[in-house]
Parts: structure tokens; C-alpha cells; sequence
């Protein structure tokens, strides 16, 4: 088993899923945006894929977030945890990092 504590050196690629209940998608679209921007402020080269849910079976949303270095990645997600306790989120919220899958609190 890896060592979840090594730091990898180089590219590194941050996977987000969520469920968006029907009436929050605009407000989750919002945060997209918000996300992308600040993820852009922290690491200008950062490129993101969005995955929308298709049809009405799921609700699943899944965003790649592909910085230059961890980093980066650190620092936006000390950026981005410090919005969300500030502003809570009504989402279902998973985040998944070099393939481990880690709960995140959730604001209620």
C-alpha cells in the first residue's frame, strides 16, 4: 500500500464529485465558477474538467482540478476549505486525492 503521506513531485490532479439536488444546480454552478477562479489565482497554468450529470439518473457532478505542483494544490485548498466553513454548502461532498477517497465535513 502507498504511503498516503509522500508528496508527488511535479503535476498533480485533484478530483471533486458531488450530488446537486435538483434545485441548487445554478447555485453549484456558481461555485464552479468560483472554484475555477480561484484555483486560477493560486496556479495560473491550472486547466479543469467539469462532468455534468447526463439525463435524469444521476445528479453526480465530477470536476478535475489539474495543477502544475502539490504545492499549489495545498494552497488553493487552504483557500478554498476557508470559503467553504465561511459560507457553508448544502452538497453532498466527497473529495478524492491520488486515488484515496477522504470525507469532508459537511456544513448543516
Amino acid at each position: 500500500m502507498a504511503d498516503t503521506n509522500t508528496i508527488i513531485e511535479g503535476p498533480v490532479s485533484y478530483v471533486v464529485t458531488r450530488k446537486v439536488k435538483p434545485d441548487a444546480i445554478d447555485e453549484y454552478e456558481s461555485w464552479l465558477l468560483e472554484v475555477g477562479n480561484a484555483a486560477r489565482a493560486v496556479d495560473p497554468s491550472l486547466s479543469m474538467t467539469v462532468t455534468r450529470p447526463g439525463g435524469h439518473r444521476t445528479s453526480e457532478y465530477v470536476v478535475v482540478l489539474h495543477f502544475s505542483d502539490h504545492e499549489k494544490l495545498d494552497e488553493w485548498k487552504a483557500v478554498t476549505r476557508a470559503r467553504s466553513c465561511a459560507a457553508g454548502s448544502s452538497h453532498s461532498r466527497r473529495e478524492r486525492q491520488s486515488g484515496h477517497q477522504v470525507p469532508l465535513p459537511t456544513s448543516q
